[in-house]
């Protein structure tokens, strides 16, 4: 249950994430957005990582819901992607998001 609670709590922030890029180009293939392009435009000092300040201004640039549940959110999320504890997210760690999102969306299709 609590696994499939994270799903859930992944899959909101993904989604947070894809529409701070909604003015992003699409990536080549047509779907999702351009990780990369939303990873820099959030990386305010350009240092190539996410402090937890950088990564919770999704929460800003997705002007809808409650914004204390969404910076809860973004809140476990970056603990949960920041695998080395550092206390920044890599490119690499940020990319995680996208794969748990893909897992919850065939998740979802498989229980239809």
């Amino acid at each position: 249950m609590r696994c499939l609670g994270f799903v859930a709590l992944a899959a909101g922030c993904v989604m947070v994430l894809g529409s701070a890029g909604a003015d992003e180009p699409k990536k080549k293939d047509g779907q999702g957005f351009d990780l990369t392009k939303v990873f820099k435009k959030l990386d305010a000092n350009g240092d190539g990582k996410l402090s937890k300040e950088e990564f919770s201004k999704i929460t800003e640039l997705h002007k809808k819901g409650d914004a204390d549940k969404g910076k809860q959110m973004v809140e476990k999320l970056f603990q949960r992607l920041d695998t080395n504890n550092d206390g920044f997210l890599t490119e690499d760690e940020a990319k995680k998001a996208g794969e748990l999102r893909k897992k919850a969306a065939e998740k979802k299709k498989n229980k239809q």
